[in-house]
């Protein structure tokens, strides 16, 4: 078998119990629609599909939002390993909205059946359950998951995009992040605000795991346009991607989420290196740029196994995060390519 730093079994197809089960399990198919996966790789080796991430230290997988028909949710799986040494690192986070159980995994080959218990406390939000396998990133792991099984949500109501009502009354028009060393400069507009109260700045290392880094206050009540911005000067990290993203709160506590912005900082700032997330896609990916092209007029570019130009734009003030919608491209392997002035760079991506 393929050696690999961290290797999750992850391909699973629908099977549906109950109107309060949501099940999915091994078949040797592909992976069913709005699954999102994090700094990986699907692998097929004989009947078994697994997500791998070749010297990494963890990967992820995200089922689709799922509609919760209960105040209790309960996420069961199996797992094993098939290749690890004693002393590596090994453990797995799983996160149903705001709450994340960490397990540290024992060692064996023999299936282990996992239970876990979440509380959600409004049912008309709809949830997803990531999974996020963590090692050493030196050593070869090997882990098998399969049958799970998530009680308490819909068995046939499951989507892409979330589809929770929003009802916070604010209405925000864009939302950049740009790093400018050695500190990270958000901005961001609105165009109404009603009985709103504040955003909250949460960064992330992982794409997965967010912290508080700053609270910027609103304006509480404006129909006109509202340009806020923010300089994190706190980066503790020297190299690799820092993630940002909007919190916005009303005054009742009620809150929404931005779309995830992405920097790259460190040693390979600026050299010519794009970054796609999610990989493999459903619906939008988001483009990390080198830093140097920020401001820039850039051209993204996308093209089929075959050579052909499917995809194509031009931007003359670039930020160092890219969003392209690939909704209506067919399942296949691509090739993202980005240029800039005489540079150019260029990335695989897999759209499911």
């Amino acid at each position: 078998m393929k050696q690999i730093s961290t290797l999750i079994a992850c391909i699973f197809s629908a099977s549906l119990i109950t109107n309060a089960q949501f099940t999915e399990s091994f078949d040797g198919t592909a992976l069913s629609p709005c699954w999102e996966m994090t700094d990986a790789t699907v692998t097929n080796t004989g009947s078994n599909f697994y997500l791998s991430l070749d010297k990494k230290q963890s990967t992820s997988v995200s089922t689709p939002y799922l509609q919760p028909t209960s105040n209790n949710i309960v996420v069961s799986f199996t797992y094993w390993f098939s290749q690890i040494k004693n002393n590596t690192t090994r453990t797995m986070t799983v996160t149903v909205g705001n709450q994340t159980q960490t397990l540290l995994l024992p060692i064996t080959t023999d299936h282990v059946d996992i239970t876990l218990n979440f509380t959600v406390p409004n049912i008309n939000i709809w949830q997803k359950v990531t999974f996020v396998l963590t090692g050493d990133g030196a050593n070869n792991i090997e882990i098998g998951f399969d049958n799970l099984v998530i009680n308490g949500v819909s068995s046939t109501k499951t989507a892409c995009e979330d589809p929770s009502p929003i009802t916070l009354p604010i209405k925000l028009v864009n939302f950049d992040a740009k790093y400018n060393q050695p500190n990270a400069d958000l901005s961001w507009s609105t165009a109404q605000e009603i009985d709103f109260n504040r955003f909250v700045i949460e960064t992330s290392t992982d794409g997965i795991n967010f912290n508080e880094a700053g609270i910027v206050f609103g304006n509480g009540e404006s129909d006109s346009p509202k340009n806020y911005s923010y300089q994190d000067k706190n980066i503790k990290a020297n190299k690799g991607l820092i993630y940002y993203r909007l919190k916005s709160v009303d005054n009742d506590g009620r809150f929404s989420y931005s779309a995830v912005r992405i920097i790259r900082i460190g040693a390979t700032a600026n050299t010519m290196f794009l970054t796609t997330y999610p990989n493999p896609v459903v619906t939008d990916v988001k483009v990390t740029l080198p830093s140097a092209w920020q401001g820039k007029t850039i051209k993204l570019e996308i093209y089929n196994a075959n050579g052909q130009k499917m995809l194509g734009f031009v931007n003359t003030n670039a930020s160092q995060t890219e969003i392209m919608n690939l909704s209506k491209m067919n399942k296949g392997l691509y090739i993202v390519k980005a240029s800039c002035e005489n540079e150019i760079a260029m990335q695989k991506l897999v759209k499911n």
